[in-house]
């Protein structure tokens, strides 16, 4: 008898990809930083860990990766 399955829709029966990859630029604008359109869509590609440094070297935002998966601006 079984107890349990996992079962993985995404990428089978569901996309969220676009869903995650809005965040940073979500991110970004609620920090009050307006990106440029060449900027928007770096931000698009880029993965979790690869943000950290773009957003030092585009923005000046002082962050590490805990900070970001929070999305606080607290802690900046």
């Amino acid at each position: 008898m079984m107890k349990a399955a996992i079962f993985d829709m995404d990428g089978t029966l569901l996309d969220s990809m676009s869903c995650w990859r809005s965040l940073n630029l979500e991110y970004v604008y609620s920090l009050g930083i307006t990106p440029t359109e060449k900027q928007r869509k770096e931000l698009y590609n880029l993965s979790g860990s690869v943000m950290i440094p773009y957003l030092k070297r585009e923005f000046g935002v002082e962050a590490d990766f805990a900070t970001l998966l929070k999305g606080s601006r607290r802690s900046l």
